[in-house]
């Protein structure tokens, strides 16, 4: 998902923001297993 976020342009990425808030934020989270394991 963070390949297709990075081509796409800025007019698309404020349409996706303006449906979706800051889901785009998480692609930037490093997950480790501790943060997996409070999640679940």
């Amino acid at each position: 998902m963070k390949e297709i976020w990075d081509q796409w342009g800025d007019e698309i990425r404020q349409l996706f923001y303006s449906n979706y808030g800051d889901l785009p934020y998480l692609l930037d989270i490093e997950v480790d297993k501790h943060l997996f394991r409070a999640l679940v």
